[in-house]
């Protein structure tokens, strides 16, 4: 049963509610998980570079023991954390709730608190798919829209890493790492927003031009990101806070114009 305070498959409250007097939009439950996705960014960022900097705050730790406690996450292209849709079936099945392969995949790291913060991160790429597999059919998208946003968080671990003790030229190619990943996400997203619209190639609709201008907003998703880690790791902790909250508010823009594209057909319904 969907959550009846935020809408999502998996309720994440901690005793069991009646939805009496609550009112549950779909709109406000895909800002809600992409909010997730931007607090949870948030904090594995802080948790790498923190560590690391504590780390090298102590003479008798391996700084390079310390780094490799991330380098899980950067073992496979091709790791599909629960096989998504691996079997062509009905949406509601899109992804599985066994945590084995989560397990299995984070046994090595010491780290409790980037164990947990990833664990949490990993399904939240799996409420997303759910959520969007209500409105769209993606057995043919989704295995790659798992992966690819598994992917995502792969490549902020590395751009969090780099940052704090990459070169230039090995930061400069983690964050280009992210934005072709970005780039990736969105294109795919954009696949199954544009079922909802026209195909004719001479209409100039506004809501077409909000599909494409997604991969251009995706990319600044990922660019707020990147500004995050860097302030972060130069101790700007004001500046910080600040594009914390304007990269939080750009993904509640992002979930608009997601839901907006896969719930309204520009050929019959205006979307603004």
């Amino acid at each position: 049963m969907d959550c009846v305070i935020t809408g999502e498959y998996y309720c994440k409250c901690d005793r069991q509610r009646n939805n009496q007097g609550l009112i549950v939009t779909q709109q406000g439950t895909m800002r809600k998980l992409w909010t997730d996705h931007a607090v949870y960014i948030k904090f594995i960022i802080d948790n790498i570079i923190d560590s690391i900097i504590d780390c090298a705050k102590d003479n008798s730790v391996n700084i390079q023991y310390c780094t490799n406690e991330i380098n899980i996450i950067t073992s496979s292209d091709d790791r599909n954390i629960h096989n998504c849709c691996s079997d062509n079936s009905c949406s509601d099945n899109i992804c599985s709730d066994n945590d084995d392969d989560i397990d299995n995949d984070l046994r090595d790291i010491s780290n409790n608190n980037f164990n947990a913060i990833m664990r949490r991160l990993i399904h939240n790429q799996e409420d997303i798919c759910i959520e969007i597999s209500k409105y769209v059919n993606i057995n043919t998208h989704g295995n790659k829209l798992s992966s690819l946003l598994v992917a995502h968080i792969r490549y902020v671990v590395e751009v969090a890493k780099q940052v704090r003790y990459g070169t230039e030229i090995d930061t400069r190619l983690a964050v280009n790492n992210l934005l072709n990943n970005g780039d990736q996400v969105a294109d795919n997203i954009i696949s199954l927003m544009s079922k909802h619209h026209t195909t004719n190639d001479d209409d100039d609709s506004n809501c077409d031009h909000d599909i494409y201008a997604f991969r251009s907003e995706f990319r600044t998703h990922c660019l707020y990101i990147v500004e995050i880690a860097i302030l972060r790791n130069n101790n700007l902790h004001t500046k910080e806070y600040k594009k914390f909250d304007a990269h939080c508010n750009h993904t509640l823009l992002l979930a608009d114009v997601i839901y907006s594209g896969i719930t309204t057909s520009c050929d019959s319904t205006p979307c603004s």
